[in-house]
């Protein structure tokens, strides 16, 4: 269920930012069609949301929020709006899917409970999980609602997915889409954490950085991209994928793959900061041979949180369908209270 993944592992990722704010208890944070909704719903989503667009704008956490910014915006005022459009799609689903005589029952239930397991175990027990929730002012039974409606919202998918023919594409529509959404790009990467994926010194950290500005400006020069690669590469993925990498949205590191998407194919990148050292990319042109592969290893690994071509086609309809019945929805956000929501400077881990 790529809904289901891609909610459960952002939230998940949220675990581990404690934001370190002291938040009032406010009693609800937007209107949706005259239903109130509680705060502690928000600020859980909230956190997630200010967890992955730090993610996407800085490589070690760290975000000024008074200056940057996030496709195009401010990046604080780009966090409330991510929440509250997954808090709007959440509530849409979950009417929905009343709507079609899903309702909460055992396997719900189970669902969230196994959900809630996880997420005790990521925050390093039930201790932590308890001063995790009371950090950011929600409470737990907020974060069973959360993923009980999106338990709903996937059952919902699964049932237009089954029942409606429109969302059976044809192969060539898949391949159409997978030419359209979808790229490949090979990388020198120089290293800045060990086998254990734990931060080299500082030193060694400036020396890659050095290396990986002497190797473009290599390129800059003319030397052959593929030659260099061989040789400098510290990414122990190479051997396996010697032509490069194929990737869709939400499926690379964010800096990596912002960058990858941004260059013409047959390009050279500069050089990128990402969570695992500094890379140069050059993206390559897709194939048909590409496609076959990247279809058939998606659904043969069933990575969580991958999505393969199929299940992102199918995610991208049924988004059209929630947002469609949002904006026919009436939602005031409780501005007053919202902007009480405080963004620290440097992220804490």
């Amino acid at each position: 269920m790529k809904h289901i993944a891609k909610m459960t592992g952002v939230l998940l990722a949220a675990m581990l930012l404690l934001s370190g704010c002291t938040i009032e208890n406010i009693a609800y944070a937007a209107t949706i069609n005259g239903q109130q909704v509680p705060l502690a719903e928000y600020k859980y989503i909230f956190e997630s949301s200010k967890s992955m667009v730090s993610q996407k704008i800085s490589t070690d956490g760290n975000v000024d929020w008074e200056t940057a910014t996030y496709e195009g915006k401010n990046a604080k005022e780009a966090v409330h709006d991510e929440a509250m459009e997954q808090l709007v799609q959440l509530y849409v689903g979950a009417q929905k899917a009343e709507e079609a005589g899903i309702k909460p029952d055992n396997q719900s239930n189970q669902y969230v409970n196994n959900v809630r397991n996880q997420l005790v175990q990521s925050a390093g027990g039930e201790d932590k999980y308890k001063a995790y929730l009371k950090e950011i002012g929600t409470t737990d039974e907020a974060v069973k609602s959360v993923y009980e409606k999106s338990y709903l919202m996937n059952m919902l998918f699964n049932k237009y997915t089954q029942e409606n023919p429109e969302y059976q594409p044809d192969d060539e529509t898949l391949k159409t889409y997978f030419f359209e959404h979808y790229v490949k790009a090979k990388h020198i990467l120089f290293s800045t954490v060990d086998d254990n994926r734990q931060p080299l010194d500082e030193a060694t950290a400036a020396q890659k950085e050095q290396s990986a500005k002497d190797t473009l400006a290599e390129l800059q020069g003319g030397a052959d991209f593929d030659t260099l690669m061989n040789e400098r590469c510290e990414d122990p993925g190479l051997a396996s994928n010697p032509n490069g990498y194929v990737f869709g949205k939400n499926m690379m590191d964010p800096p990596f793959e912002a960058a990858a998407y941004a260059l013409e194919p047959g390009a050279v990148s500069d050089i990128v900061k990402g969570a695992y050292g500094y890379h140069i990319l050059k993206r390559v042109e897709l194939t048909d041979a590409d496609y076959e592969t990247f279809k058939a290893e998606q659904i043969q690994q069933n990575v969580t949180g991958a999505m393969h071509v199929e299940n992102a086609l199918l995610s991208e309809k049924f988004d059209k369908v929630l947002k469609d019945a949002a904006a026919a929805m009436t939602v005031e956000r409780n501005e007053k209270e919202l902007s009480k929501l405080e963004f620290k400077t440097s992220s804490s881990k």
